[in-house]
Order: structure tokens, then sequence, then C-alpha cells
């Protein structure tokens, strides 16, 4: 791994720094897993920011794909891949459960089951189903991705993405400067939704291994 921040100098990076991050930037590419409604835009949105492809590719199924293009950012809901090229930086999110059901269900109408098939769950419904059960099966992909793989990877916890501390590791996996803008809070709160009781019964379980899994986690391959 380069360490640009030895060419750093008092104003910008040199003429060296710049051509190895170019050089780096064009050889690798990043993956972006997650629950959904968890960061995941906020990170692409970031790392095209930092200097990648604006032609984010959105995948389906990480077990028929291989072809991971230098330079080109990578996003899914998909459940981990048995094995990973080394050119892909791979970070994976999650968040309160409870949290991103509510934050799914306000576009439960517009893109509702396109969401569900990318999660690979025909139990779709135009209605509040998702407020009330696991319709995504947001802990089965959390349980599948929140281990020991194959591959390296870093997992983040939407709560914590811009913490110091986090943030500071995470550009350290990916060897990038991450560049956010705009970034508004999350009004999102499922304590104040009049079902809340319903929500902690679906999304409990999932809720109370999210609260112990730790902010910012690097994982070695198994």
């Amino acid at each position: 791994m380069v360490d640009f921040k030895k060419y750093f100098l008092a104003e910008n990076y040199s003429r060296k720094a710049k051509e190895l991050y170019r050089k780096y930037i064009s050889q690798q590419a990043f993956l972006v897993a997650g629950l959904g409604r968890c960061g995941t835009t906020l990170l692409t949105e970031a790392l095209i920011n930092s200097g990648l492809n604006p032609s984010m590719i959105f995948l389906e199924n990480l077990r028929t794909f291989s072809d991971y293009k230098g330079g080109y950012l990578y996003k899914t809901h998909d459940y981990p891949p048995p094995t990973m090229p080394e050119n892909v930086k791979v970070i994976y999110l999650f968040r309160n459960p409870m949290n991103i059901a509510l934050s799914a269900y306000k576009k439960i109408n517009e893109w509702g089951l396109v969401h569900h098939k990318h999660f690979h769950s025909d139990l779709f419904r135009p209605n509040e189903d998702i407020l009330e059960r696991d319709t995504l099966h947001l802990e089965r992909q959390f349980d599948s991705w929140f281990r020991p793989q194959k591959f390296s990877f870093i997992s983040v916890k939407y709560e914590n993405l811009f913490d110091d501390s986090t943030l500071s590791l995470l550009n350290d996996f990916l060897n990038v400067e991450l560049k956010f803008k705009n970034i508004l809070p999350s009004s999102t709160d499922f304590k104040k939704h009049p079902k809340h009781e319903k929500l902690l019964n679906a999304y409990g379980s999932l809720a109370n291994k999210i609260e112990r899994a730790p902010s910012c986690k690097v994982w070695e391959p198994e």
C-alpha cells in the first residue's frame, strides 16, 4: 500500500503524490455493500468525489460477477461472494434496523419491489409489512457478512460513520481521502413512530447484534 501522505507539502500534494494517487485509483476497484438506507449512497458519493469513475455500477448477484475494473465503484445489497479479486476494496455498512425499515417504508411504493429483489426477498407488499416483520431479510444478510470472509473488508456502523476514529480507519483501509459533501443528519427515529413496539418486535434481535458490533472493524481473510 502506498502512503501518499509522505509526499504531502505545505499547501497541496506534490506532483509525485498526485501521479501515484491517480495510478492507484486507476488500478483499484471499490465495492460498497450494506443493509441499505445505511449510508451506502453517501459513501459511494464520497468515493466518486475522491477521484473514482462517476459511473457507479450496481451488482445484484456477486456470485456471478468477477470483472471488477480498476477505477470503478460498485454497489450491492447482495450476500458475500465466496471469493473476491485482490484489486477490490470492500466496505460493508450497517445501521439500526428499525430506522432502516422506516427509511425504506417512506419509499415503499416508489421502489419497494426492486429493493426487495436486491435482497433476494419475495416478501414485498405495498403496505406496512416492513414495519412489522423483516421482509428484507436484513438479519440474514447481516449474519452472512458480519464474520470473516475469504477476502479482507471493513465494516462500518452508520451511526459512527463521521467519527474521527472511524474516518481515519476507513481512509487508511481504502488508501483514499474520502470527500463527503452536503452531509445532513438523519431525521429517522423509530422511537417516535407510533409502531415503534412492532418495529422492536420485528427487528429487536438484529438491533441487539448491531448495538454490540464495533463501530468500525477491518476483517482479515479467514
